[in-house]
């Protein structure tokens, strides 16, 4: 019975394996895809970001730091849950 159980597993994990090997990691987030694929949207207009402290992109970067730095993006309104927050931002801009 060992040896059964054992041959169903094998041959369970074997496409599993195999299948695994051969997905690609293409996922963007949200924020990540407007900054690389959609930025002509926001280009020169005036943007309102709603937003917190956990708006990183997968650079490690903040949201508001990224689009602060991109010359056509004008920030003009932050809204946060979270004053300090939006303080701390504010200061830098």
């Amino acid at each position: 019975m060992k040896f059964f159980t054992s041959i169903i597993l094998v041959l369970i994990c074997i496409p599993t394996i195999s299948c695994q090997a051969q997905i690609k990691n293409d996922f963007l987030f949200g924020a990540d895809q407007l900054i690389s694929e959609n930025l002509d949207l926001i280009k020169n207009k005036k943007l309102g970001i709603v937003t917190n402290h956990t708006a990183v992109l997968s650079n490690g970067v903040h949201l508001v730091d990224t689009l602060y730095s991109i010359k056509d993006v004008h920030i003009t309104a932050l809204f946060g849950p979270d004053m300090e927050f939006v303080e701390i931002i504010l200061q830098v801009i």
